[in-house]
């Protein structure tokens, strides 16, 4: 039976990206916070998680579950989760993150990936890139994402990639010189006026591009 494309996503040895990916589906869906959960492994029982992402979300069109250190999750609870991958409901989005993910799941990793950087728009290398130089590719790929996705829940996933990828230009370098930390608050800013809804939205995109392009 062909899977139902849905929003679950494994990211393994990357826990700042599965935060950026929990983000931008919490701006793309307006998930309230009472239908955010986030658990660890270890703490936590599969089959009660379950029942739970069963009932419909209270204030929210959808609710995030977010189980980290999935490499702890037993070989019996990953095959309750591969029965959910294969009859996942369409009112939850489910993140499992960690280090590695047990036999039952593996099949699920490569699928989830390749899903995950076509909703996104090849955000995925984003996250890779960790120089100036690449603020072209940046600028092409959120274009990209932003043609397949109403403007409305593209700014604030838009805003966060740009934000990872001042991230790693600053990590990488380790000196953050005036300009880079100028570009890092203006991006930092803008999301916060965003969250709030102080800010006009139209013409965003092209400010916000033109702020990556200063770099």
């Amino acid at each position: 039976m062909k899977r139902q494309a849905t929003d679950n996503y494994i990211v393994l040895k990357d826990s700042e990206k599965a935060e950026v990916l929990k983000q931008s589906l919490i701006e793309k869906y307006g998930i309230e916070k009472g239908d955010v959960k986030t658990v660890f492994a270890d703490e936590a029982s599969i089959q009660a998680l379950l029942n739970e992402m069963s009932v419909l979300p209270l204030f929210s069109k959808k609710k995030l579950v977010h189980i980290k250190n999935c490499e702890k999750i037993g070989k019996d609870d990953c095959q309750l989760l591969k029965e959910y991958f294969e009859h996942p409901s369409s009112d939850v989005c489910l993140i499992l993150s960690g280090d590695d993910i047990k036999a039952p799941l593996k099949d699920y990793l490569g699928k989830d990936e390749k899903e995950e950087k076509k909703k996104e728009g090849g955000f995925s290398d984003i996250y890779r890139m960790k120089g100036p130089g690449d603020k072209k590719k940046v600028i092409s790929i959120l274009k990209e994402y932003i043609k397949d996705n109403p403007p409305d829940s593209s700014f604030p996933v838009l805003v966060n990639a740009s934000l990872v990828y001042i991230r790693n230009i600053i990590r990488t370098n380790r000196q953050v010189d005036k300009k880079l930390l100028d570009i890092y608050n203006k991006l930092y800013n803008l999301d916060l006026d965003l969250k709030v809804g102080k800010i006009d939205k139209e013409n965003l995109d092209v400010f916000l591009f033109s702020i990556i392009d200063r770099l």
